[in-house]
């Protein structure tokens, strides 16, 4: 069964093993915000498993990693165990008295996230269950038959994109970078809730455009959400180049992440001779956006939003345009 080990308790704590597979400790970092309620159960399950368990077990959280068919067919024999193992940890876990006796939206939030991944494993292991291994594509069927269709539909687009050919002699092969085709995915499943979307509030302009603000906040909060240094990269009392200005030094040795969630506070935890240094010789205009004083709107969010403003317009204007013209036809 993949869960080995014991599914750790609210009270107790997990001490998660440092893992040399990068993809698993990004996916550690990933659930690091999860260990609220209902206890951060799957960031727990991966803390007690091997490494090669855990890495299957990551991969299968994560949506994108859904509709592979890798290793399906050494992952099929425990695919009904492991779907026992989700609907257990959902009966025993997961209440509605935490629900409703919440400590507000965002640990709701992380409810929600947490049972969504669960429900993604569940959800693999029906493709697992109904992939019949070495099968032509002729006689697969179920779920397996869904997704396989879903899964070439986005390799031929990469390859489209590649300039490449898919087809039945080089279905199998490795044409384009599997990032590629796990965010291409992704990009097609968003599209396809977003034209939910936009058909829910189609009697509703200003319910959409909350919407969308909304989702672009969400956006630009997961774009900015890099992990921050713990200590200086590099400190400015020590530069070789004595002339290097502190704005220069910042910008050389902080760039992955001015603009990005970086404050001038940090700065000074980080390396304050470089912070004194930064005042006393003057902070550029820009730092106001690249590196503020405190967690603010950025240009960028500010960008996007006089975008979504502009789009309304124009909307707005194409519907009045459209007034008029059919006024003008019931006159004719």
């Amino acid at each position: 069964m993949l869960f080995r080990g014991p599914i750790l308790t609210d009270s107790e704590t997990a001490v998660p093993p440092v893992y040399e597979n990068q993809f698993l400790q990004q996916t550690l970092d990933l659930l690091e915000g999860w260990a609220g309620e209902p206890g951060g159960l799957l960031k727990q399950s991966l803390s007690t498993l091997s490494e090669d368990d855990a890495f299957s077990l990551a991969r299968q959280y994560l949506r994108s990693e859904t509709i592979f068919l890798a290793d399906r067919d050494a992952e099929r024999d425990n695919a009904l165990d492991r779907k026992h193992v989700c609907e257990g940890l959902a009966a025993d876990h997961f209440s509605l008295d935490q629900v409703f006796k919440h400590a507000g939206i965002e640990s709701l939030e992380r409810i929600f996230y947490e049972i969504s991944a669960l429900q993604t494993i569940h959800h693999n292991q029906s493709i697992s269950m109904d992939y019949k291994v070495g099968a032509a594509f002729a006689d697969q069927g179920g779920a397996a038959r869904i997704h396989l269709i879903k899964f070439f539909i986005i390799k031929a687009i990469c390859c489209i994109i590649d300039g490449k050919e898919l087809n039945f002699e080089n279905q199998s092969h490795s044409l384009v970078d599997h990032k590629d085709i796990r965010l291409k995915h992704l990009e097609l499943e968003i599209s396809n809730l977003l034209r939910e979307a936009f058909a829910i509030c189609v009697d509703d302009q200003s319910q959409m455009r909350g919407f969308q603000e909304r989702i672009m906040t969400r956006a630009l909060q997961a774009e900015e959400a890099v992990i921050l240094p713990t200590e200086a990269p590099a400190l400015y009392a020590e530069r070789p180049d004595k002339s290097v200005r502190a704005e220069d030094f910042i910008r050389t040795v902080y760039e992955p992440w001015l603009g990005k969630g970086l404050l001038r506070p940090h700065i000074k935890e980080l390396d304050k001779s470089l912070y004194n240094a930064l005042y006393k010789q003057g902070v550029p205009k820009d730092f106001d956006e690249l590196l503020p004083k405190a967690p603010g709107q950025s240009a960028k969010r500010k960008g996007v939003m006089a975008d979504l403003e502009a789009i309304e317009k124009r909307r707005a204007s194409s519907r009045q345009a459209s007034k008029k013209n059919y006024v003008g036809v019931r006159k004719l």
